[in-house]
């Protein structure tokens, strides 16, 4: 998404951008595809700030321990513990300030 350059210092975002998802089953992990392209996957952090109905959306990164399907450079794996849910987020990329 284009920024007034002038606003940029302002962000506390480096990147950011908006995206959809609907879970069709529950605690089930789902892609969710973006073109941040962070150097880390498991730099993006999610906002789901719309659902359908009310629901828990967690990372689907770990679960019993066990390691479920890795994120990537273009998507993040989340799921929700109620279903059929839609689910609308806002995906960043945080500003790292110097420390």
């Amino acid at each position: 998404m284009a920024v007034d350059p002038a606003l940029l210092p302002f962000l506390p975002f480096a990147s950011f951008e908006y995206g959809e998802v609907t879970f069709s089953e529950p605690n089930t992990p789902v892609r969710i595809f973006h073109s941040l392209a962070p150097q880390d996957p498991y730099a993006v952090r999610y906002i789901p700030f719309y659902k359908t109905r009310e629901c828990s959306i967690s990372d689907a990164r770990q679960e019993d321990g066990a390691m479920t399907e890795p994120w990537t450079r273009n998507y993040i794996v989340l799921q929700s513990n109620l279903a059929p849910v839609t689910v609308e987020l806002l995906m960043v990329i945080p500003k790292r300030r110097p420390a």
